[in-house]
């Protein structure tokens, strides 16, 4: 390819071709290689403080352009200290909602960042709730209806796509289910409390969301911090391994 006008410009990206093909192998970028051989090789890479960085997640009101570079950070959250407006009017509108995630996803993936923690699929039962705003309704068949929004910000999924495996289209971004599960409907409200509630409640007013959003290709679920009947979520094997992985079969696309 020749360059019209000589300048430093097209030397510097002649150079750069140059060093792209003289560049060291890296099997994480290689698409071709198996995910957790990609993992293996990227984390093995990595410094302590990216390591430690890529696992703090930071309020947006202290998130700047130094702080995200200089400490490696992982993640940004929009709502522990960033509510929405105090006249903001709810919208019980699945076409609404999913629009609305089309454009969240337009403006998330134009910074860059391919993923987003949406939609809270939380059903909230208790509106002492300090999170309540992040539901949708205390009804589940409301909230189901809402995980329309996971079609908005991953695309629609294609007529030949197998039902509940994970599907990003491109340019779009990776949806987060969560928090698994019942994080709504905690005792007395408290955050991160514990939601004590038979096995006929929970599967019947809590997990719904879950069935729908995993139909639509949610591709991530975030597990709650919160307990249910007094054992910590991100610890229940039986109902993030049990059910969760197997009985709803959520997984990878891979």
């Amino acid at each position: 390819m020749a360059c019209p006008n000589v300048s430093w410009g097209c030397l510097l990206l002649l150079l750069c071709f140059a060093w792209t093909g003289d560049a060291e192998y890296m099997k994480y970028k290689d698409p071709k290689q198996p995910v957790n051989t990609r993992i293996k090789d990227l984390i093995g890479r990595m410094t302590l403080a990216e390591k430690i960085g890529q696992m703090t997640q930071i309020e947006r009101s202290v998130a700047s352009a130094d702080v995200m570079k200089n400490y490696f950070i992982g993640s940004i959250l929009s709502g522990g200290g960033s509510v929405p407006a105090p006249q903001a009017t709810p919208a019980m509108d699945p076409d609404l909602v999913k629009r609305i995630g089309e454009a969240t996803a337009l403006e998330v993936r134009a910074t860059g960042i391919p993923y987003t923690f949406a939609p809270c699929i939380a059903v909230c039962r208790d509106p002492r709730w300090g999170r309540c705003y992040e539901s949708y309704s205390e009804d589940h068949k409301i909230v189901q209806q809402m995980t329309d929004i996971i079609l908005g910000l991953q695309g629609e999924i294609p007529v030949n796509h197998t039902k509940g495996v994970p599907y990003v289209a491109k340019n779009k971004v990776a949806a987060c289910a969560k928090h698994f599960v019942g994080d709504g409907g905690t005792h007395n409200g408290i955050n991160e409390n514990n939601t004590i509630i038979d096995e006929h409640g929970l599967l019947g007013i809590h997990m719904p969301p879950y069935y729908d959003s995993i139909i639509k290709g949610v591709a991530t679920v975030m597990v709650s911090y919160s307990s249910v009947n007094g054992e910590k979520m991100h610890a229940n094997h039986d109902l993030v391994t049990g059910y969760l992985k197997s009985k709803l079969h959520f997984r990878n696309g891979d």
